[in-house]
């Protein structure tokens, strides 16, 4: 199956809109998509069980060391991650810090105004070139996780959509 991606920003009822909710252009959809990331830490990754079953796990993730690369890496354990699959990452900016977040705009994790996004791709171990683009970036946002246990068998996957 071919990697394919979808972005979810604010919803509406079919029958109340032609387009998205607050009328945005695909160009403003666009940017809250990119706000939304590089502003966020983390975010809920869900996979397919073998099963069928979805599994969720919060996880961190980072986009770039210093600046957005437009590619997310995640720092998972080889041992529960799956192999190349489907995967979705849901973001709220209610999650945010507290300047930026819907508390701080006065709004409910729900109101539409409350930007939500949903991006779904291949998630992957990164390798190469990749891998260590992956590393440094997620290094650089989150310190804490260049120092954790090498035994655990941490590595670097990214989500190409």
């Amino acid at each position: 199956m071919a990697s394919w991606s979808t972005l979810l920003l604010f919803s509406c009822p079919l029958t109340a809109c032609q387009q998205p909710f607050p009328h945005q252009t695909a160009e403003a959809a666009a940017e809250n998509a990119r706000w939304i990331i590089a502003n966020g830490a983390w975010g809920f990754l869900t996979t397919l069980s073998k099963d069928g079953a979805p599994e969720s796990q919060v996880l961190s993730y980072s986009d770039g060391a210093e600046t957005p690369t437009g590619r997310l890496f995640f720092y998972v354990m080889r041992a529960g991650a799956p192999a190349p699959a489907s995967a979705s990452l849901t973001i709220s900016q209610a999650a945010l810090n507290h300047t930026t977040s819907c508390d701080a705009a006065r709004t409910d994790p729900e109101d539409p105004r409350c930007a939500k996004l949903t991006i779904m791709g291949t998630l992957a171990e990164a390798t190469g070139e990749a891998a260590t683009l992956g590393k440094a970036a997620l290094f650089a946002r989150h310190p804490a996780m260049a120092h954790w246990p090498t035994s655990h068998g941490f590595a670097a996957f990214e989500l190409a959509t």
